[in-house]
């Protein structure tokens, strides 16, 4: 995570304030995305940048997941 919003997406989970140019900003995004936006972008990225550019972005998409996991058992413990 590389910028200011990003830094506030750590402590809060639905953090929705997106910089153009961040890739920590731009997993966030595609993260809250509706499922067949989130895979027609995913398809957009393979097909621009190949295979593992796509992986790279599923990963990156999980490691999202977990954090704001993470976040929302702690604020509810």
């Amino acid at each position: 995570m590389t910028c200011t919003s990003c830094l506030a997406a750590l402590q809060l989970a639905n953090h929705a304030d997106y910089r153009d140019g961040c890739v920590g900003c731009g997993i966030r995004k595609l993260f809250h995305m509706e499922a067949p936006a989130r895979a027609a972008m995913l398809d957009r990225i393979q097909f621009a940048h190949g295979w593992g550019a796509r992986v790279e972005a599923v990963k990156l998409l999980e490691i999202e997941a977990a954090r704001i996991k993470a976040l929302r058992r702690k604020a509810t413990a």
